[in-house]
Formats: C-alpha cells, structure tokens, sequence
C-alpha cells in the first residue's frame, strides 16, 4: 500500500484589539473635532457610529463627516445640537474568520459661542467731542479700531473721516470666542466766519 502526506499552511488571523479607545471632546460652536481609536490585528476594517439619542448608527461620508471607515472620524464644523452626541467604532477584521470588536464611546461637547454686543458709542461725532465711554457685554473684552484708547473712543484721535469699524471681542471661561462690531464717523467742525464790520468806529 502506498500513502500521500499533502502540507497545508493554517495562516492564523490575529482578530482586532483596541489598545486606546476614542476620547471626549470639548469644542466651541463651529469648531472642528476628531475622534480617534488605537488597534492592532490583520486586515482591519474601520466602521464609526453615532448615538443622536436613540442609539447608535452607522456614519457615512458627508455634512460635517469625513474618514468614517478610517481609526480617525472627522467633524468638521460642529453646531451646538450636536452637543452630547456619543461616537464608537466597530472594527473588523482578521486572515480567515471575520471577527469584530466595538470600541467605548466618547462624548462630543459643544459650547455655544457667548453673545457679545457693546454700547456707549453714537453713529457720528464732531471731531472736538469729548470722549465716549464705551461698555463691553459680557464686560472684560477688549475693544479695538481707530480712536480707541481702552474702553474709550476718541473722536480726535480718530481724526475727521469714517465711517471707522470699531470691534469688541470677547472669550469665555470656555474659551469660545465672539465679537460684535458698530461704525462711526467724525465730522469736521464747521468753517465760521461774518461779514459787516468796517471799523474803525467811533
């Protein structure tokens, strides 16, 4: 009798494993965010989700998503309703047998931008006016433009023309940032003269 011995080669996948999951994020209104995973295995597949509400869904590319089948997802220019939003990803992946695993969820936060406006200062001024005291809210800003000599506006030191831009900017303790602008112009004194008196005159 006779016997045949044939080699086969058992490749074994590696399935994946997550060694750092994706972290909370803090932005402001607008901002750009990211949430990144950190694996290892074979031949990994990326898939992330979001958590609106009413559990999590798959993501595609488009709006404010892009790299949604990558270990980074990017959010580009988030509102603040999407604040409280939960992200994970579902990841794939191995040489003979597919295996999955899904990552913790991080939260994404969004501030909203402080809303910023300022007074004190009128449309026009004669170029000789006294100074305008000029009032930042929410206070503790800063005020920038022609004329501007700390919370004030100097119509001399602006000179005659306009209209002058004058800006208020403002950061909050989330460091969100925002800023309001009005515009003023000044005016020339007027040329005086009179006419009449001859003299000498007894």
């Amino acid at each position: 009798s006779s016997s045949t011995t044939n080699t086969v080669t058992l490749n074994v996948g590696t399935g994946p494993s997550i060694t750092l999951g994706p972290a909370n994020q803090i932005i402001c209104d607008g901002d750009n965010a990211s949430f990144t995973v950190t694996t290892s295995g074979n031949n990994l597949t990326y898939q992330w989700q979001v958590n609106t509400g009413s559990g999590f869904n798959d993501i595609n590319n488009g709006g404010v998503y892009s790299n949604t089948n990558t270990v980074t997802l990017n959010i580009t220019g988030a509102n603040a309703s999407m604040s409280g939003y939960q992200y994970r990803v579902v990841i794939a992946g191995s040489i003979n047998c597919s295996v999955t695993t899904t990552s913790t969820s991080a939260n994404l936060i969004v501030n909203p931008l402080p809303v910023v406006t300022f007074s004190g200062l009128n449309t026009e001024y004669c170029v000789d006016a006294a100074l305008a005291p000029l009032t930042g809210n929410p206070s503790g800003g800063t005020f920038s433009g022609p004329g501007i000599i700390g919370n004030d506006f100097s119509a001399s030191t602006a000179g005659v023309g306009g209209p002058y831009t004058i800006l208020y900017e403002y950061t909050d303790g989330n460091g969100c940032y925002n800023s309001t602008t009005q515009t003023v112009s000044v005016n020339p004194l007027p040329v005086v003269s009179y006419t009449g008196l001859a003299g000498p005159y007894c």
